[in-house]
């Protein structure tokens, strides 16, 4: 039997009232109303984050030159019948504890590169995650209204399968849109890029490899943010309703709560293809082609990297990308409601 979640707008005297007021309200708000939420929450979560997600690209980089340089190793061993160092002595994964311990690299980058390279890639980043969360949050609230409305869930009850639907068919959308975006952004942080020389390896790639490899690592873009979209709803939902009891208008602690619990939780389950996303987009415009992301599929190198390195291997980053996610979570998913609560205020004062 499918897990139900109510539905329940409180009134100001603190009575619940009907399910045809709580579909009203939602039916409110326009999805001009939703896109201007979910536009400044994305302005707003990509300036406080972005250092964080600077941290994470650059441990994840770290850890793809480690397993290139293995392989290098590994080839010259063969022919040589010479010992090479295993991965974790000095150049390897291992010793990349500088780079693997979250505040050792913000003190790193801030100290070597200056402090405004903890936001490399903000001018991309802002370009995708304004359209994208766009498109992501507006698209979700939209399917979750039409499914309810559809299904006829709309008289008291919301099952548990509506927000993972709706949640995994916005993300893809949203990913397929943002993808090409995003590997610049990933590309920008993972090294010191000029726009020029971004450029160059821009025209070389699609010279090469054609406009299809705009869109390098959507495959695994997607195994990580589909399932990610619907666990964090799935949890979302779940908590503003019923560990909470929150109305379709949550306040802001509760978002804030919600956000950063769904979005832990969602994060560690998927971070593994964030892993294999990061080291296939950091090969964009490579010359060589020769590193341990090219040559395998997404289940291949998964399996290459964790035979590499283990399970901390599939993990590497894992710290600094909670870092970021569960703020992120918390900060765009309360902006977004707050936003359209004051939509809907707006419009309930246009009524009066």
């Amino acid at each position: 039997m499918a897990t139900k979640l109510p539905i329940i707008i409180s009134t100001a005297d603190g009575s619940s009232s009907s399910a045809a007021v709580a579909m009203k309200s939602e039916s409110s708000l326009t999805p001009v109303q939703r896109l201007m939420s979910s536009c400044i929450g994305a302005t707003v979560t990509a300036l406080c984050v972005t250092p964080l997600d600077v941290v994470k690209t650059r441990i994840q980089a770290q850890q793809k030159e480690s397993l290139m340089n293995n392989n290098n190793n590994q080839s010259s061993v063969r022919q040589s019948t010479t010992n090479t160092r295993p991965i974790g002595s000095a150049g390897g994964v291992g010793n990349g504890r500088q780079f693997g311990q979250t505040f050792k690299m913000f003190i790193k980058m801030s100290r070597t590169e200056g402090l405004t390279s903890l936001w490399s890639g903000l001018p991309p980043t802002l370009a995708m995650v304004i359209p994208g969360m766009g498109v992501y949050f507006t698209s979700y609230d939209l399917f979750r209204v039409h499914l309810n409305k559809q299904f006829g869930y709309i008289n008291r009850y919301q099952p548990l399968w509506v927000p993972i639907v709706a949640g995994s068919v916005a993300r893809t959308l949203a990913a397929v849109i943002i993808s090409p975006l995003e590997m610049i952004k990933t590309k920008m942080q993972s090294q010191l890029f000029t726009y020029g020389e971004l450029a160059l390896a821009l025209r070389h790639m699609i010279r090469v490899q054609g406009y299809r490899s705009l869109w390098t690592g959507i495959t695994a873009t997607i195994l990580r943010d589909a399932p990610f979209s619907s666990i964090y709803w799935a949890v979302y939902e779940t908590m503003k309703q019923h560990a909470f009891g929150s109305p379709v208008e949550p306040t802001v602690p509760v978002s804030f709560i919600c956000g950063a619990s769904a979005g832990t939780v969602a994060a560690i389950v998927t971070h593994p293809f964030d892993v294999v996303k990061t080291h296939r987009q950091i090969e964009m415009g490579s010359t060589s082609g020769g590193g341990a992301s090219g040559v395998y599929r997404t289940s291949a190198l998964l399996a290459h990297i964790y035979r590499e390195t283990g399970a901390r291997g599939v993990f590497t980053g894992i710290t600094p990308r909670l870092m970021r996610v569960a703020p992120a979570c918390a900060i765009m998913i309360s902006t977004f409601e707050l936003g359209k609560t004051y939509c809907r205020q707006y419009n309930d004062s246009k009524l009066t």
